[in-house]
């Protein structure tokens, strides 16, 4: 079964400067088009022209952060539904933004992996953080710990988690689902 683009195996998934500076600039500006035409009014953050970690979006006249997962969390309770969420993006927003929105972009292929098996699916999610904290620290989400950032010194989140996209408080604003 061919991967699709987005599907980057052999990437380094702790090269955090490729993932926020180039790959991250490249799905915002996908985002904005791809949410335009569903008429969600959204523009790229003026800010981040100066700082990178700037939140991504202007969603109206509100600030909000894109979220962006290509491949699903295969050791997950539900890969299909799971997307991660880092715990340092947690803490930056409850001390700066506790009232951003976040979307959660979902591109997952057609994949079977540690013996799961996911279809693909395009979809995207939408949720006020405040309320998004509120649930985990009510422990709906549980949290993932990394093992191979245990010793990071490179910025990375050295823990996520683990967001069901299918929990009520979380909107689907659009989705499409190829069961195989």
């Amino acid at each position: 079964m061919a991967q699709p683009p987005d599907l980057i195996l052999d990437m380094d998934t702790e090269n955090k400067n490729y993932w926020v500076e180039e790959y991250g600039i490249k799905k915002e500006t996908e985002f904005c088009n791809a949410c335009n035409v569903l008429g969600v009014p959204l523009k790229i953050n003026p800010n981040k022209t100066f700082d990178k970690y700037a939140p991504d979006l202007l969603y109206g006249n509100m600030l909000a952060d894109l979220k962006y997962s290509g491949t699903p969390f295969y050791t997950s309770k539900c890969p299909q539904w799971t997307v991660s969420f880092n715990h340092k993006d947690y803490v930056q927003y409850i001390e700066n933004y506790p009232n951003i929105g976040i979307f959660l972009w979902v591109n997952y292929p057609d994949s079977y992996a540690y013996n799961v098996r996911v279809n693909r699916i395009h979809g995207i999610y939408y949720i006020n953080f405040a309320k998004l904290a509120d649930l985990i620290t009510g422990g709906i989400f549980p949290s993932h710990e990394y093992k191979k950032r245990v010793n990071d010194n490179m910025g990375n989140a050295k823990s996520s988690y683990l967001i069901y996209l299918k929990h009520p408080e979380i909107k689907t604003l659009y989705e499409s689902l190829e069961v195989t």
